[in-house]
Formats: C-alpha cells, sequence, structure tokens
C-alpha cells in the first residue's frame, strides 16, 4: 500500500521555501513554483493516470521556459526512474515527457540519469527520447540564460512576451523559431513590440545566402508571423522577402504568405 500524501507536502514546502528566501525570485517565479508544486504532487484520491497526464501538461511548455533549477527538475529525474522500467502505453508516454523535461534542464547533472534510461528502458520509445534529452542538454545549457534574461525585460509586458524577445533578439536561428511558432500558436499577432523584433531580424538576415534548412524554416517563420499579423506596416518587408530573398524557397514561402493580406 502506497502513502502518497507526505509527497504532496514537500512539494508544497518546497515551493513555499522558493517563495520565501527568493530562490525563484526574476523571471519565471510563478512557472517554477506552479511546476514544482505539479510534477511533485501524489494524491491518493486521484488516480495514477490522471496525476500523469497533468504532469505531461505540464511538461509540454518547460521546452521554452528557460527554467534549470535543481528543485524542479530533481522532481522530474525521480519521477522518471520510478518509471522508466513500465511498458504499457500510457506509462511510455509519461515516462518520454520525463526524459525530454530532463533534457530542457541544461544541467550536465542529469545526463547519468539519461544514460541510464537510454541504456535499460525497455522500450524503444523512451531510449529514443531519452538520447534526444541528451542531445538537448548542452543546447539547454546555453538557451535557458538567453530566454530568462533580464537584460532587456520590460515590465508592462508578461513573461512569456519577454521570454520570446529575448529568444527573437538572441541571434539563435533555433530560438527564433521556437518564438515564432509559440507566437503563431498563442495567436500573439498584435504585440508590437515582437513584431518590430521580428520585422528587425528579417530585414537584417533574410537576404542572405543560404539555403540551410534551419536558416530558411526559421526565417520562414518569422515572416509568416509578419503577414498574420495583418499589419501594413509588416507588408513592404514580406513583399521585400518574396521579391529579393537569396532562398528561392523562402520567397515561395513569402509568396504564399502575402496571401493574408487580402
Amino acid at each position: 500500500m502506497r502513502t502518497q500524501r507526505p509527497s504532496r507536502l514537500l512539494g508544497a514546502l518546497v515551493a513555499s521555501f522558493l517563495l520565501a528566501f527568493g530562490v525563484a525570485g526574476g523571471a519565471g517565479a510563478g512557472d517554477l513554483e506552479q511546476k514544482i508544486a505539479v510534477f511533485s504532487a501524489k494524491d491518493p484520491d486521484r488516480t495514477e493516470a490522471a496525476q500523469w497526464a497533468e504532469q505531461v501538461s505540464a511538461a509540454r511548455n518547460l521546452e521554452y521556459l528557460g527554467l534549470s533549477d535543481p528543485a524542479l527538475f530533481n522532481i522530474i529525474e525521480r519521477n522518471l526512474l520510478d518509471t522508466y522500467m513500465m511498458t504499457d502505453k500510457q506509462a511510455v508516454d509519461y515516462i518520454s515527457w520525463m526524459a525530454k523535461s530532463l533534457g530542457y534542464s541544461g544541467q550536465s547533472r542529469y545526463q547519468g540519469t539519461l544514460e541510464r534510461v537510454a541504456a535499460e528502458a525497455p522500450n524503444k520509445k523512451v531510449r529514443m527520447h531519452a538520447d534526444l534529452a541528451l542531445e538537448a542538454l548542452p543546447k539547454y545549457a546555453q538557451w535557458n540564460p538567453i530566454i530568462t534574461s533580464r537584460s532587456a525585460w520590460r515590465s508592462d509586458k508578461s513573461d512569456a512576451v519577454n521570454r520570446y524577445a529575448n529568444m527573437i533578439r538572441s541571434g539563435d536561428l533555433e530560438l527564433q523559431r521556437m518564438a515564432a511558432k509559440r507566437m503563431n500558436f498563442e495567436r500573439l499577432f498584435d504585440d508590437d513590440w515582437l513584431l518590430e523584433l521580428l520585422d528587425k531580424e528579417v530585414r537584417a538576415h533574410a537576404g542572405e545566402d543560404n539555403n540551410d534548412k534551419l536558416f530558411v524554416d526559421s526565417m520562414s517563420w518569422m515572416t509568416k508571423m509578419l503577414a498574420a499579423s495583418g499589419f501594413n506596416d509588416y507588408r513592404p518587408t514580406v513583399e521585400w522577402v518574396a521579391e529579393d530573398a537569396a532562398s528561392k524557397k523562402l520567397r515561395s514561402n513569402a509568396t504564399k504568405y502575402i496571401a493574408s493580406y487580402y
């Protein structure tokens, strides 16, 4: 018989400690507290499946929150180690997300755990996601400080908008693409600050003679968001990309986006 309420209490105590002593202060403090509560929740009155589903939902946006605090990721690591040998369908999905989440931490301290899961997990999908998480660790070691940087943080904007602004300004094509995709998903078509940053990046780089897939994809997503805004201020940029971008694929994509203005 499992006694699970103490773990739930522990999560609440950890979150309270972080708030009281400022460990979670700054960008993402509320996100950190909320994630700790979700990933540490063990409620005997709720089914394991329901708790897993809630944690998977919470894991889905760790990719772009810039969190790296062991207070959170130690809990996720424990969840992963407790379950990685399971093989039923729902467990495999849950375990895969726990592995991916450790990759988003950017913390090398979790490399050994991910290597263990990649080598020992009986399910192929779990092993694959553990390998992908190992590849993500060094990227997020560089990305998380960029995503949460306070150097140009605007108090009149939400944490999410500030993070996307940091990603767009980073000059990192993967981060820029991620930001543009998130803006599209969240339908942030009317934030002038983000749109101006996108316009600046597209103007500065879309004309480069570069047919690399990541470059074209990133520039395409940023151009798409300018067009999707519907603001005529950005139409000249979209038309310029459609006419003058060095990449044929990028020109073709921009031509399609112009239709957003009609």
